[in-house]
């Protein structure tokens, strides 16, 4: 369970750190608006995490990005964070924090009620 947990934040802590690299060189978007930017960052991630469960089982896997769209959801609409400015991002947010979790739910139930499937031979 520790390592999917660890793969999971190190994964999300990857590509919020390559977003605030772009942000830090100032990087256009090729003129795409940062929200929609961020919209598809976050629908990409959401489609690695499914794409690497497939592969890899780890039922909390999703957890720890689901956390980190829970945390983005609350930053954007707190008064002290961006007082619900970015609504689409808020939504995208939310709607990805459900989609992991039930992924992370319908991985759990396939384990057999397990984080990893059982491997016995």
């Amino acid at each position: 369970m520790t390592f999917g947990l660890y793969t999971g934040w190190v994964f999300i802590a990857t590509i919020v750190n390559i977003a605030a690299l772009l942000v830090k060189l100032e990087w256009s978007g090729f003129g795409i608006a940062d929200e929609t930017w961020a919209v598809i960052v976050l629908a990409v991630a959401v489609i690695l995490v499914f794409i690497i469960l497939l592969n890899n089982h780890n039922a909390v896997f999703p957890l720890p990005v689901a956390w980190a769209c829970l945390g983005i959801y609350i930053s954007l609409k707190s008064p002290q964070g961006y007082n619900g400015e970015y609504v689409l991002l808020q939504i995208t947010a939310l709607a990805g924090m459900v989609v992991l979790i039930v992924m992370a739910l319908i991985q759990f139930y396939k384990n057999h009620y397990a984080v990893l499937p059982n491997t016995t031979l």
